[in-house]
């Protein structure tokens, strides 16, 4: 057998064999065939440009690479997302992911693509050696009963939002937020259908004024009694609004019966005056530049506090 490991843009079939490789590890059915049916055709996957490494022809290692726009700095980067590194078990212990993971990188930057970004659920000694840098990555959670109905009475209630509807609404207050801060992801019309359609059953809660103007939202998917914050945003980052959504989703996930909603979330002092946050132990953020033109200031770094899980790749 060849020791040579060739790394390339995946075929159609390697795509498939990528997909049933990865049943080991994250299963989305106890049956291969039907996990690897309702992994080709999710939304996530089906947005994924798909990258192998191959020992005589056959799939060692894989990974998805997601086209991401970033807005750094007052302007628009190229980027990717990373994720879904897996190596084969026949294959393990021997660099191969690495080796995959660097050739995307080139391939990538080649084609104009600055930024790489990806969500470490191992060590971080693994990505630091390939020159990824750790960014903040906090979570926290509101426990129903250490709110009571008293504390929670005068908070204002939140209003449903129909996505779908509000659409219009929700890109005009995501947007303009997004360019204020020093990096953010980019949202356009078809990126928003995929996370519409990658989480369809979440709820929008919002903060309206009179006339029914939005200027804050968060995005809860729930499961097993517990919600979980995907997205959020508030006008300007407005601290007074920042309160105001985490109370409100607190008084209405409480009304809902949920024990805890919560998630990732920024280490600003509007949260933590609210809650106590700990360092997430898995999907800690990581950057790394690709282009001598993009530098990754702290205060940069400092921002992708504020990256919301519904980004997560």
């Amino acid at each position: 057998m060849s020791s040579k490991l060739d790394c390339h843009p995946a075929s159609a079939e390697e795509i498939l064999t990528a997909h049933r490789n990865v049943f080991d590890v994250w299963p989305t059915d106890s049956d291969i065939d039907l996990h690897v049916a309702k992994r080709k055709d999710s939304p996530k996957s089906l947005r994924a440009n798909y990258f192998v490494g191959t020992i005589d022809g056959k799939v060692a290692t894989s990974l998805q690479s997601f086209p991401t726009l970033f807005q750094v700095g007052g302007r628009t980067v190229k980027g990717i997302q990373i994720g879904s590194v897996h190596t084969h078990a026949d294959f393990r212990k021997l660099g191969y992911a690495e080796l995959l993971i660097d050739f995307t990188e080139k391939y990538e930057a080649e084609r104009g693509i600055e930024l790489s970004v990806l969500y470490c659920d191992i060590s971080l000694k693994y990505y630091q050696k390939m020159a990824y840098q750790e960014a903040p990555s906090k979570s926290g959670w509101f426990v129903s009963d250490e709110w009571s109905e008293e504390r929670l009475d005068s908070v204002p209630d939140l209003a449903e939002i129909a996505p779908r509807d509000e659409l219009n609404a929700l890109m005009n207050l995501h947007q303009p937020t997004i360019n204020q801060r020093p990096i953010g992801i980019l949202r356009d019309e078809e990126y928003w259908d995929y996370t519409l359609r990658k989480f369809p059953n979440d709820f929008f809660w919002g903060i309206k004024n009179a006339d029914g103007e939005l200027s804050g939202f968060v995005r809860v998917g729930i499961k097993d009694g517990v919600g979980e914050i995907n997205d959020w945003v508030c006008r300007d980052d407005s601290p007074e609004l920042i309160r105001q959504l985490m109370l409100g989703m607190t008084k209405k996930a409480k009304a809902m019966g949920l024990t805890k909603i919560g998630g990732w979330l920024p280490d600003c002092p509007t949260v933590t005056e609210l809650v106590g946050l700990q360092e997430r132990p898995k999907q800690i953020t990581m950057f790394k530049s690709l282009s001598s033109d993009l530098n990754l200031e702290p205060d940069l770094m400092a921002t992708a506090n504020y990256f919301t899980q519904i980004d997560h790749v």
